[in-house]
C-alpha cells in the first residue's frame, strides 16, 4: 500500500493473544496498526496521534467497551469505531449501533472477514469526507457499507431496524447524491472512490 493510503488503526483488547492476531492481519496488508490493553491507554493515546479507525472489544477492565465508544465519539466525533466481541448478544449490538458504532463483529475473528470489513469501513469514511463532495449521512454511510457486502434491502432493514420502505428512500438519496440510476452504478461509483487503492487480492 503506498503512503499516501496508509490507514491507521487502534484495536483495543485485553487479551494479547487476540490483539496481536488482529495486527499481524491488518499489519499484512499495510494497516499500521497500535494495540492497546484498555480504553485508558487508547484515549491518551487519540489525544495526540492520528487514528482512522478503532476497534474494541466490548469487555475491556476498568471502561468497558461500549463506554470507550461514547468517549471516544466527544473527543473525536468522525472517527469509525468496529466494536468486537466474543459475548456478542442483539442487545449489545443494538446498543453499539445506537451509540455510534459502525459495525460490530463476533469473536473469533476470521481474517479475511476483519480484512474486508475494515476496508470496507474505511471506503465509507472518505466517501463521506466533505473533500469528496459527497454529503453522506451517518445513515446513509451505513446502508450503503451494507449494499457493498452484498446485502438486500429486507436484510439491511433487519440488521439496522427499520423498515423496507425507509432503506430504499436512502438507497434513493444516495444514487441522487452520487448521480446514478441504479444500485449497480451506485457499487460502481463507491469502487471508484477508493477501492482501487486497496489490494483487492483478498
Amino acid at each position: 500500500m503506498a503512503s499516501s493510503t496508509m490507514k491507521y488503526i487502534f484495536v483495543v483488547d485485553d487479551e494479547l493473544r487476540v490483539a496481536e492476531a488482529i495486527k499481524r492481519t491488518l499489519d499484512r496488508y499495510g494497516f499500521i496498526t497500535r494495540c492497546f490493553a484498555n480504553a485508558a491507554e487508547c484515549l491518551d493515546r487519540l489525544d495526540c496521534k492520528r487514528c482512522d479507525l478503532l476497534i474494541t472489544d466490548v469487555v475491556l477492565p476498568g471502561m468497558d467497551g461500549i463506554s470507550l465508544l461514547k468517549e471516544t465519539k466527544r473527543r473525536v466525533p468522525g472517527l469509525p469505531i468496529l466494536l468486537i466481541s466474543g459475548h456478542a448478544t442483539s442487545t449489545i449490538a443494538v446498543r453499539a449501533f445506537k451509540e455510534g458504532a459502525v459495525d460490530f463483529l463476533e469473536k473469533p475473528l476470521l481474517p479475511e472477514d476483519l480484512v474486508r470489513k475494515v476496508k470496507s469501513i474505511l471506503l465509507i469514511d472518505e466517501m463521506a469526507d466533505p473533500s469528496e463532495h459527497i454529503c453522506l449521512t451517518k445513515t446513509e454511510v451505513r446502508i450503503l457499507r451494507l449494499i457493498l457486502e452484498g446485502k438486500t434491502t429486507k436484510e439491511i432493514a433487519r440488521l439496522l431496524l427499520r423498515s423496507r420502505r425507509t432503506i430504499e428512500n436512502h438507497r434513493y438519496n444516495m444514487m441522487r447524491k452520487v448521480n446514478v440510476k441504479n444500485t449497480t452504478m451506485l457499487v460502481s461509483r463507491a469502487i471508484q472512490l477508493g477501492l482501487a487503492k486497496y489490494d483487492s487480492s483478498d
